[in-house]
């Protein structure tokens, strides 16, 4: 998730469109403006009878600091996974609350003959369809009218810091979507996340599956070692996928992962040096939304893994209707997830946890 000011900066952007962009900055403008013409034709009508603060228009240097701040914060070093996936995102209009695309099947009947005639049975593709929806994350917060004068001679410091902590609740908010989906259906389908999605490839670590513990400071590194090949491997073999991959750790797993890997031979560094050399991982990073016994491995490829942005975030106004109202603002953005798989099933991402 980010806002406008930090994706007319960052150059890694690709699957943002400026047309998409444009619309939703528009929109957002919009709803801005439409506030302050409120206000003005609020003043018209009251004249001197209103006091300066009911009918107040807002600046456009403090819209500035709130884009500003959810470039910010969006940046905090607890969004590792998140930051990484920003760069593959696909905007779309805020209109558009499905997205789907298309899963191909295999096709042709080969035949080996000597006459080279075409065989008798014919095939042809199969398509079926896969979608994710974009739902708004939105975090609401107001002053009540009478604080209005103080906020302007102030700079609207309290008003800023309002937004600053409502940005950071709809990052936590987002980024608790991109991991466990949310209680959101439209048309049929659910807000998943990595861990609830159907697409995702589910690995057992406990008892019943792969029986590891990599938080586990008794577990031999071999052992670490071995159950981590067999994970990625089930990516790589079981599901065609040839792109390296990104592992995404707990920090209690990170903690157990600075053993060294041989205490008779340090060279060999540390259980996190060595792993990070195992042919097809690309890196190992700590995401401080994983915790305990539980790791997310996937190919950091569009075809694989995709947000869907309808709307960067943002702060607009709520249009009061009365002069004793609340100024009243909306701290949203429109932010899906779509994790893509072939009309097997197969796909780029496996998330792994004690069943």
């Amino acid at each position: 998730m980010l806002g406008f000011l930090e994706i007319n900066e960052r150059k890694d952007l690709n699957g943002l469109r400026k047309s998409h962009i444009n619309g939703q900055f528009a929109e957002v403008q919009t709803r801005r403006e439409y506030f302050n013409n409120a206000q003005g034709f609020m003043a018209q009508m009251g004249g001197e009878a209103l006091q300066a603060n009911q009918s107040a228009r807002i600046p456009q240097d403090v819209y500035r600091e709130f884009d500003s701040q959810a470039t910010a914060i969006m940046r905090a070093d607890n969004l590792t996974l998140m930051n990484d996936l920003m760069p593959l995102a696909k905007s779309l209009p805020i209109g558009k609350a499905l997205h789907e695309y298309r899963q191909s099947s295999d096709a042709g009947l080969s035949t080996t003959s000597m006459n080279g005639q075409v065989p008798a049975k014919l095939d042809k593709t199969a398509y079926t369809y896969d979608g994710a929806i974009v739902p708004i994350h939105s975090v609401g917060y107001g002053r009540e009218w009478r604080e209005w004068s103080a906020q302007q001679s102030e700079g609207f410091d309290g008003l800023i810091d309002d937004n600053e902590n409502a940005t950071r609740e709809l990052k936590d908010t987002v980024v608790d979507h991109i991991y466990d989906g949310a209680d959101v259906t439209f048309k049929g389908v659910d807000g998943y996340g990595i861990k609830t999605s159907a697409n995702t490839q589910l690995a057992d670590l406990g008892a019943g599956g792969l029986n590891i513990d990599f938080t586990g400071s008794a577990e031999t590194a071999e052992n670490l070692r071995n159950a981590l090949i067999e994970l990625m491997y089930t990516l790589r073999t079981g599901n065609n996928v040839t792109a390296d991959l990104t592992v995404y750790i707990s920090r209690e797993i990170e903690e157990n992962f600075q053993r060294y890997f041989s205490s008779e031979d340090l060279a060999f560094g540390t259980l996190l040096e060595n792993f990070k050399r195992i042919a097809g991982i690309k890196d190992i990073k700590t995401d401080a939304k994983l915790s305990g016994n539980e790791m997310v491995i996937l190919a950091l490829e569009s075809r694989f893994i995709q947000p869907l942005v309808g709307m960067a975030a943002s702060t607009v106004p709520i249009v009061r209707s009365q002069p004793f109202d609340n100024y009243n603002f909306l701290c949203w953005t429109a932010v899906g997830l779509q994790i893509r798989a072939d009309a097997e099933g197969r796909s780029g991402v496996l998330y792994a946890r004690e069943a």
